[in-house]
């Protein structure tokens, strides 16, 4: 036998929906960027070819975060390819290109092992030459990818629970 839902039942039924919701939606839109897209590049890229590059200028870009007063940094290195008699150029070292101020001496060494002038690999994607990566591999910061997987978790669990009213039978 279901319950009936009441108008006095709805109130709190909209505060599951709009919460769950809200969880959900910016959970699942930060866990698409932060885990899934640079997941999904680094599979797509498996296809790439392996193409000589050269490195134009590399550093580690700075992003001033106003509202902390804090600095994060990502790698930016720029580099030259030809691909199929064009030359093309990109500066996507990685498919997650996130900011942040973790493993500073990893950024640094890479940027020291890219300086300008010298001679690397990139991988370019046959289909769209203009894409390439230097780096397709995985990195210690992906793992931040994972960090809105509770909330989406959490989101889920409150419209199953909550908005929809979802309780455990009960044994008389």
């Amino acid at each position: 036998m279901s319950r009936r839902v009441t108008d006095r039942d709805l109130p709190t039924q909209m505060f599951w929906w709009i919460w769950s919701l809200g969880f959900l939606i910016v959970g699942g839109l930060v866990l698409y960027i932060q885990g899934v897209r640079p997941l999904w590049g680094m599979w797509r890229s498996s296809g790439w070819v392996e193409t000589p590059c050269t490195v134009v200028a590399s550093g580690l870009q700075e992003n001033h975060d106003l509202t902390e007063g804090g600095v994060t940094y990502r790698v930016d290195i720029k580099y030259n390819y030809e691909f199929r008699g064009a030359s093309y150029s990109s500066n996507r070292y990685d498919f997650l290109g996130l900011f942040s101020n973790t493993h500073m001496d990893e950024k640094r060494r890479i940027v020291q092992a890219h300086a300008p002038g010298s001679r690397t690999v990139c991988y370019v994607d046959p289909a769209e030459p203009t894409e390439a990566v230097l780096d397709r591999g995985w990195n210690a910061e992906m793992c931040w990818g994972l960090l809105p997987a509770p909330f989406v978790l959490a989101g889920a669990c409150g419209l199953v629970f909550g908005a929809w009213g979802w309780r455990p039978r009960r044994v008389n």
